[in-house]
């Protein structure tokens, strides 16, 4: 089964979204954060560059930011396919954001809402 690691914000709202899109693709296994962040960043983000390089890919779901930025930067940098989900949650985001599409990311549209 692939394996992708999921960047997205960690906030609860955006969390619970996520989930639902996220369960639109039960052929994947996804590496996500928790909802919670741990006290240890270093921890953390250790956890992180783990399961980006277990990861076949790296999934921008839902609403992201700088942290999400420097995850795909490193998902790229070690040559890892990179894919944008967009929905109505962060179509606007993800449009008006040039740099999200350097290197040609695969792309998929959602356009449902909520389920």
């Amino acid at each position: 089964m692939k394996k992708a690691y999921v960047c997205s914000s960690l906030r609860p709202e955006v969390y619970e979204r996520v989930t639902y899109l996220l369960s639109l693709f039960p052929e994947m296994t996804f590496l996500r954060p928790h909802a919670t962040q741990l006290e240890d960043k270093a921890k953390w983000i250790n956890q992180d560059v783990e399961w980006i390089n277990e990861a076949d890919e790296l999934w921008v779901v839902g609403e992201y930011g700088r942290d999400c930025s420097w995850e795909i930067g490193f998902a790229m940098g070690i040559n890892k396919p990179v894919v944008v989900i967009v929905d109505p949650s962060n179509a606007q985001l993800i449009l008006n954001d040039w740099m999200m599409w350097y290197g040609r990311p695969r792309v998929i549209l959602i356009s449902q809402e909520e389920p």
